[in-house]
């Protein structure tokens, strides 16, 4: 919202650089950046240019955010959020297992993604839970720790939330003493 009347030319480097981030909000975040930073550019009376460096000048969330197409953009991000239930499709939650150990981490988190399984399949049958991993985090190690995640596309409800906090509460225990879980549901980054 910030109002630069002198401001007539406004250029983008790289601008296709957070399209193919590791989160399903990616064009999203792509198209909102380029029409703030284009909207920059004459605001007042005089004429404004933006320049926009891209590898595929031709990818449609970046055509649409150069023409400002909002309605365009909208409509063609909520088409593939439906084919592929994301939100507001859906609710995502997060578990991550962090560890000093790596071969603790990576059990830990198998033993998770297992425990998920049977109960989704046993006394949590009524909870519709579609999972992916255990999968390396996209930074692995940071402060000499080992990160694995587990992803779930699910609906946010007390049984969804009583089934997470059993398995947080299996994974406090002594035996895996080396190791913290957490769950994050509808996390701003993926």
């Amino acid at each position: 919202g910030h109002d630069f009347p002198d401001v007539t030319l406004v250029g983008v480097l790289n601008a296709d650089s957070t399209l193919y981030m590791d989160d399903f909000r990616a064009g999203e975040r792509t198209f909102s950046m380029l029409t703030q930073v284009i909207g920059r550019a004459g605001r007042a009376e005089k004429k404004g240019v933006a320049i926009i460096q891209t590898m595929n000048p031709k990818h449609e969330v970046i055509r649409l955010a150069a023409a400002q197409d909002y309605k365009a953009f909208y409509e063609r991000d909520i088409r593939i959020r439906k084919a592929f239930t994301f939100p507001p499709f859906c609710d995502i939650a997060v578990l991550s297992i962090v560890s000093h150990s790596e071969t603790d981490c990576e059990k830990c988190a198998l033993e998770i993604f297992e425990m998920l399984k049977k109960k989704t399949t046993g006394e949590y049958k009524n909870v519709p839970i579609i999972s992916f991993g255990p999968f390396e985090a996209t930074v692995y190690k940071i402060d000499e720790r080992y990160r694995m995640r587990i992803v779930l596309k699910c609906r946010r409800s007390k049984k969804l939330l009583q089934l997470l906090g059993e398995v947080l509460e299996h994974f406090h225990t002594p035996k895996y003493k080396n190791v913290t879980c957490g769950v994050d549901i509808n996390p701003t980054g993926i």
